[in-house]
């Protein structure tokens, strides 16, 4: 267990040192014309596959072959770390499916304040 928790430690810090790398970075998303606000972090190794981010948000989940949910239109920043920015008219519909999540393997950062808020 403890080398579990060693393991997230690494991937959030790996987390941490892109956010902080690329804060001004676009990404490209389904919200033409809206200016982007937030930043959705998925690290699929840790996916089980339960599908729940799917279900509270098909604009930008669905799931592979391998039973793992898919970041639509997300850059993969790193090994199994995917990216997407998207705008406020997006954010609940997000957050749902951030929130759902049973092992918090999709993370949304506030871009105005750099806050984690999930």
């Amino acid at each position: 267990m403890k080398e579990k928790n060693t393991e997230t430690k690494e991937i959030l810090d790996k987390i941490k040192e892109i956010r902080n790398d690329n804060p001004s970075k676009k990404h490209s998303a389904s919200h033409v014309g809206n200016e982007t606000k937030y930043r959705i972090i998925y690290e699929r190794d840790l996916c089980i596959g339960v599908a729940a981010c799917v279900m509270s948000s098909p604009k930008y989940w669905e799931m592979d072959d391998e039973g793992k949910a898919i970041l639509k239109n997300g850059r993969e920043v790193s090994p199994g770390i995917f990216e997407i920015e998207i705008s406020e008219e997006d954010y609940a519909e997000s957050f749902e499916a951030a929130k759902e999540c049973p092992v918090n393997c999709i993370h949304i950062i506030n871009l105005e304040t750099g806050e984690k808020i999930i």
